[in-house]
Formats: C-alpha cells, structure tokens, sequence
C-alpha cells in the first residue's frame, strides 16, 4: 500500500510542476505578445486592491488598540485608585477618541 501512496504522491506532483511549467510558459507567451504590459497592469490592480486592504485594517486596529488602552487604564485607576466605575467611564472615551485621531492621520497621511 505504501506503494501506491508514494506513487501517487509522485504522480500529483508532477501534474502540479507540468501544470507550473505550462503556466510560465503560456505567460512568457502573453508578454512577448503584448509587450510585458499585461503582468504589469495586473500587477498595479493587485498591488492597489491589496493596499486597500492593508490601510482598512490598519485604521480599525488604531481605534481598536485606543480602546483597549482606554479601558485597561481605566479598570487600573478603578483597581488601583479606588474610582470604580469613572476611571472606565472617563478613559475609554478617551481612548476611543484617540484610537480615531490615529486612524484620522494615519488615513490623511497615506492620501
């Protein structure tokens, strides 16, 4: 049985660099047709789908990270101070309020 196992392991993995291979070769093809100009397009598509992506994610983890060290320093006064429950309640809006001001600039600057 072990075999057959390794026999059609081999066998997968030919039909995958067969498949690679005419996958390079059908793209050294198109650019030599068009002139590179297809992979390049395609490529500034990708790059700025994937910056849009990057920059989404970027700004919700600045207001996600604002509130967290809102509410972390907050429950700290609450423990530490005795304030319970105003140091929550007085610095997760400021938390929330700079996590927005970070994600403000940081969406300004990339523009």
């Amino acid at each position: 049985m072990s075999k057959d196992k390794n026999n059609s392991k081999n066998m997968t993995t030919q039909s995958y660099k067969q498949t690679i291979d005419e996958s390079e070769n059908l793209l050294e093809e198109l650019s030599k047709i068009d002139g590179g100009q297809a992979s390049d397009d395609n490529l500034n598509k990708s790059q700025k789908h994937n910056g849009g992506h990057a920059k989404g994610l970027a700004a919700v983890s600045h207001l996600l990270s604002g509130v967290l060290v809102g509410a972390a320093l907050g429950y700290g006064a609450d423990i530490y101070l005795g304030l319970a429950p105003w140091g929550m309640v007085v610095l997760i809006p400021i938390g929330f309020l700079g996590g927005m001001l970070n994600m403000i600039r940081q969406l300004s600057d990339d523009e």
